[in-house]
């Protein structure tokens, strides 16, 4: 495991605390923020595909869970094939956050 919570709880509270991290880690880092995401997206993405042309419905049901399935999908392939690809993205995504942040009114 190589995240920051995991790592400041390493040297905060000793390794006697390992087992506990590693699980707490994998279930509120892991599971959930996954879940969160692939459940919202939908919602943020097919509005914008109905905009292009592809005459989707945003509150069906079923139109949700195929993009959050393709989504889904997408993100596994590249995390088991690819962590240079995955870590761009997340570096390009952490640029425009800056970006945003720099260039919102405060």
């Amino acid at each position: 495991m190589a995240g920051s919570v995991f790592q400041w709880t390493k040297y905060l509270a000793g390794d006697r605390t390992r087992g506990s991290r590693v699980w707490i880690y994998l279930f509120g880092a892991g599971v959930l923020t996954v879940t969160a995401v692939v459940v919202t997206l939908p919602l943020t993405i097919l509005p914008m595909l109905n905009l292009m042309g592809w005459n989707l419905d945003a509150a069906a049901l079923h139109d949700q869970i195929w993009v959050a399935a393709i989504h889904a999908r997408r993100h596994h392939v590249l995390n088991i094939y690819s962590v240079k690809v995955v870590s761009v993205v997340n570096n390009t995504g952490v640029f425009f956050e800056i970006v945003a942040s720099w260039s919102s009114p405060s």
